[in-house]
């Protein structure tokens, strides 16, 4: 049995996690047009695409959602907190940006953030350029995928275009151009000198890139945050935690140590 297109046992998982909680306590100020989205997240109504007005430390924002998956999307950066950064923040680098929520998320905690976005898929680039033209001048949009080697790749997606990546299995799949990522984030850092904070959320590869992160990369990025399905047992040259984030999800995170 499903309810909002989840299964009954996410949802009573759900119950026990106090995020949530925090979550929805949040809800009623940032999303101005509460109660609805809460009623549309629960039970999985509300037509779409439509905007849905957000408000932030540098005004009301008005992304526009293509799905109920985006606005679980949105539930989890603006109300949930999941990728929670100090100020100041300067340097944000979103890999797996998709319809650049996340990157909206950083944009407005500072006016002086700049986001690096990477993004490999052509419908959700369309998406991400509308989503954050007003913040084009501060934002790098990079349109390939972020590997463990530099070249073409297979990258399956679905429907919603919330779940894509490198190999997957899924029923759409096109060939986009990756980009290894020490020498993704090296470019940035050659202008930018650090990351503030670095989320991967690429649908299975998170660990395996961490992991890659060359010691003088490592070394120059502050905060780490990752969505992956594997909780790792043991990651060198990183003090890390994880709480789950439902169906079967780990949200990580990881600071350098300088300890390997």
């Amino acid at each position: 049995m499903k309810i909002g297109g989840r299964s009954v046992e996410t949802i009573l998982g759900a119950v026990t996690r106090s995020q949530h909680y925090r979550a929805l306590l949040r809800m009623p100020r940032r999303l101005p047009t509460f109660p609805r989205p809460l009623f549309d997240y629960l039970l999985g109504t509300g037509t779409y695409p439509r905007t849905l007005p957000v408000r932030t430390p540098l005004g009301t924002i008005r992304p526009e959602l293509h799905s109920h998956h985006d606005l679980l999307t949105v539930n989890e950066i603006f109300c949930r907190e999941d990728y929670a950064c100090g100020a100041p923040l300067r340097t944000a680098v979103d890999i797996g940006a998709n319809i650049g929520l996340a990157a909206l998320w950083f944009l407005t905690r500072d006016r002086q953030a700049r986001v690096y976005a990477f993004e490999p898929l052509p419908r959700n680039l369309e998406r991400l350029a509308a989503n954050t033209a007003a913040f084009a001048d501060r934002l790098t949009v990079n349109p390939v995928a972020v590997g463990l080697a530099d070249g073409p790749v297979t990258f399956g997606w679905e429907e919603t275009g919330r779940y894509g990546g490198i190999g997957l299995a899924l029923k759409d799949r096109i060939t986009v151009d990756c980009v290894e990522i020490n020498a993704a984030l090296r470019a940035i850092l050659a202008e930018r000198g650090v990351i503030d904070v670095l989320k991967v959320d690429v649908e299975g590869l998170e660990i395996d890139l961490i992991r890659a992160l060359a010691p003088d990369v490592r070394s120059k990025v502050r905060l780490i945050y990752a969505e992956s399905d594997r909780r790792p047992d043991r990651m060198p040259g990183y003090r890390w935690s994880a709480r789950a984030a439902g169906g079967g999800i780990h949200h990580l995170t990881l600071r350098p140590d300088g300890s390997a």
